[in-house]
């Protein structure tokens, strides 16, 4: 703990379960009576909980667990001979290597979620050989976009090209309607030159006539606006 009593210089090795007991209660006790280290600690616990999340990891180098291995069995060797009062220095190297262990874990969730959507979003391409085309509609004459529907019927990458930054406070949102429906799918903003959107219907997207693009207010709507800016045929 620190000079002040308060945990946030342990609270890195109390979510990882490396403390000593006496010490763990002491730094449980101090989080159950200060509602900003209690915060800490929650924080950090549920950093560590990422490592339950760490799905299809990466698997390391070999070299990598022996370097490993080494350095666990030299801290074991020094830590018998070495005075409590040193040990500290010890236990705070093995944190922040913890942490950095925990950095990668998130690292690679994420890697794996890109990888995901985008084998999703080149599933869909590969599988509609005849995509929805959207025209442009008012004062976006240089934008252009592409409906590829998914195997299942029910879902779509929508690809857009050179749409312009919705003003401030407004969104981009997409339609599929026919003449008694019309229902509202994403809201996306346009952040770059090519924009891919993942929509999923409830129902088989042709069962509808057009999809479109409208310029709605931020959060969107369940009526579209008047300001459409793409539309094509399904």
């Amino acid at each position: 703990m620190t000079d002040g009593g308060h945990i946030d210089n342990v609270v890195a090795e109390r979510a990882l379960r490396i403390l000593p007991p006496e010490e763990e209660a002491a730094v449980d006790g101090h989080a159950e009576i200060c509602p900003p280290c209690r915060a800490l600690l929650q924080e950090a616990q549920e950093t560590a909980n990422l490592l339950a999340l760490a799905v299809l990891p990466a698997r390391p180098p070999r070299h990598c667990k022996a370097r490993l291995m080494d350095l666990v069995e030299r801290d074991v060797f020094l830590e018998k001979r070495t005075p409590w009062s040193t040990r500290r220095i010890g236990s705070a190297r093995w944190a922040i290597v913890a942490m950095l262990l925990l950095a990668l874990v998130g690292w690679n969730i994420r890697l794996q979620r890109e990888i995901a959507h985008e084998r999703m979003i080149a599933e869909m391409v590969a599988s509609d050989f005849r995509p929805s085309a959207l025209k442009p509609q008012g004062a976006t004459v240089d934008a252009a976009g592409r409906m590829f529907k998914g195997p299942n019927g029910t879902s779509a990458v929508l690809i857009v090209e050179n749409l312009p930054p919705a003003p401030p406070g407004k969104i981009y949102q997409i339609w599929v309607a026919d003449e008694q429906r019309q229902q509202p799918m994403e809201t996306f903003q346009a952040t770059h030159r090519l924009d891919e959107v993942v929509m999923h219907a409830a129902v088989p997207l042709t069962t509808f006539k057009w999809i479109m693009i409208t310029l709605e207010d931020a959060g969107g709507s369940q009526v579209p606006s008047k300001t459409t800016v793409l539309l094509g045929d399904l």
